[in-house]
């Protein structure tokens, strides 16, 4: 696996597999927008997959690269009923 990252693979998608699932994959990567990266080992396609940027007291490798420091809430917490109702599925219309 690490031969491929090093190669240039984003994702390895690994046997057993459906058609679907691997149309999915790809369908999915087709649509994915990255931004790019330049530093002085890798010039290319942002390859991560989370937003985090980097870690704090790091400087990051692209110009908007924000803090992983969240800092405090600004508005309370969600009660369990919230929560719950944005988990339970919903019919949508297409």
């Amino acid at each position: 696996m690490q031969k491929g990252r090093d190669c240039g693979a984003s994702f390895v998608v690994t046997k057993p597999l459906t058609p679907n699932v691997l149309l999915q994959r790809i369908l999915w990567l087709g649509a994915d927008e990255r931004n790019l990266v330049e530093c002085d080992t890798y010039v290319g396609p942002d390859r991560r997959v989370r937003s985090l940027g980097p870690p704090v007291g790091t400087p990051g490798r692209r110009n908007g690269d924000l803090s992983e420091h969240v800092g405090a809430a600004t508005e309370a917490n969600m009660d369990q009923s919230s929560i719950d109702m944005m988990m339970k599925p919903m019919k949508v219309a297409l």
